[in-house]
């Protein structure tokens, strides 16, 4: 009897097979916009000149929190989100692109 892993049975197309599952829609636009917003901040931080920490300071939270918004790795609020667009003077046109 020949022995199969079941490993190797799968798809060889992670996001094809992950594509089928009902929830990958959202996930994937939630993920387009955390990306998108991150290379905003990213970008308007540096033609400031600021560092994270400067950044950080200027809208009350840590430079960990900067980081893991410009690697697009936390769902901010509504709260911080006015912060930033405050702290970075970004326009409704910058909001619109993300």
């Amino acid at each position: 009897m020949k022995h199969t892993n079941k490993l190797t049975q799968s798809s060889s197309d992670p996001i094809a097979e992950a594509r089928k599952d009902k929830r990958f829609f959202w996930y994937s636009k939630a993920a387009r916009v955390a990306v998108r917003l991150a290379a905003q901040v990213y970008e308007n931080r540096k033609q400031k000149g600021w560092n994270q920490s400067r950044l950080a300071a200027e809208i009350s939270t840590t430079q960990k929190v900067v980081s893991n918004i410009e690697s697009g790795d936390v769902n901010i609020g509504v709260d911080l989100l006015k912060r930033l667009i405050d702290g970075l003077n970004l326009t409704t046109a910058d909001l619109g692109s993300i």
